[in-house]
């Protein structure tokens, strides 16, 4: 594998490439728990099959209302298998810039939790 193609592949086709070298390793520790890549893996899978069912697919424009948690990076694993674009954006950003992430990137769904809003 040379330069160029590494600077082209995605980072879950390197994310994968671990979980077969290295399944059970830790790969996020987390609020004290520690995710290896096996997990990691299986959860993005999930994900990338909820998102799916869904009807998200390739190319499409998937925001991610996120703070930094596992949920993120679940999140930005599962639409880069599916092979859709990510829209990461702060959650500290106002409404107004969040409607126009929305409205710039022509994003149709939108990843956050619960606490994005209150609840």
């Amino acid at each position: 594998m040379n330069d160029e193609t590494l600077e082209k592949e995605l980072t879950f086709t390197r994310f994968d490439r671990m979980c077969e070298r290295y399944p059970d390793r830790t790969a996020v520790i987390y609020l004290g728990e520690h995710f290896s890549y096996s997990r990691l893996l299986d959860l993005s899978e999930r994900f990338a099959g909820s998102l799916v069912d869904m009807g998200v697919k390739k190319g499409d424009r998937v925001l991610i209302y996120i703070s930094n948690c596992i949920q993120w990076i679940i999140a930005f694993l599962s639409i880069q298998k599916i092979g859709a674009v990510i829209v990461p954006v702060s959650p500290i950003y106002t409404s107004f810039e969040i409607e126009y992430m929305i409205n710039d990137s022509g994003a149709e769904t939108i990843i956050c939790l619960d606490t994005n809003f209150g609840y």
